[in-house]
């Protein structure tokens, strides 16, 4: 069986910082490996072992470790000092909801979310006004409009 000591190392100090030593329950693996390098559709661990990367960051390496084209366009958004600001909006976002929309036919619009929680959230919050619409009573106008941050649904019945 193959042993990999350095990794084991390196796991040993995340530990000391990190609950497991990985920053994700989902992240942690058997046998315990520390990944140092990614090429294209690959990776290293610190042992100097290959392998092919069918995981891939839950996709976000869809188009493999370090492509260059990708390199390049966030070399060049950093010299340009653009960013996320993290309040208001962006070119860059309003840039790629344009391509997406050009680009898949059925798309009128998009939303960007951080998790899949807030994914979740989305999808399932107009089901909510779906069901009120479907439970009114018949002669009944019903209103429904989301609360500030879209945390709750005011509903009201007008006769």
């Amino acid at each position: 069986m193959r042993t990999y000591s350095r990794s084991a190392e390196i796991l040993g100090r995340n530990r000391e910082f990190i609950p497991g030593g990985v920053v994700s329950v989902n992240r942690a693996a058997k046998p315990e490996i520390a990944f140092v390098r990614g090429q294209g559709a690959h990776i290293w661990d610190e042992e100097g072992n290959r392998y092919v990367d069918y995981h891939a960051a839950f996709a976000a390496h869809f188009l493999g470790h370090n492509d260059a084209s990708v390199n390049q366009a966030i070399e060049r958004t950093l010299s340009e000092a653009q960013s996320l600001f993290g309040s208001g909006t962006t070119v860059q976002e309003g840039l790629l909801a344009e391509l997406i929309c050009q680009h898949v036919p059925f798309v009128d619009s998009v939303q960007f979310l951080n998790t899949g929680s807030e994914a979740t959230y989305q999808a399932i919050h107009p089901s909510a006004f779906v069901q009120i619409a479907a439970i009114a009573p018949e002669g009944q106008i019903v209103e429904c409009g989301a609360g500030k941050n879209m945390r709750g649904i005011e509903v009201t019945h007008r006769t």
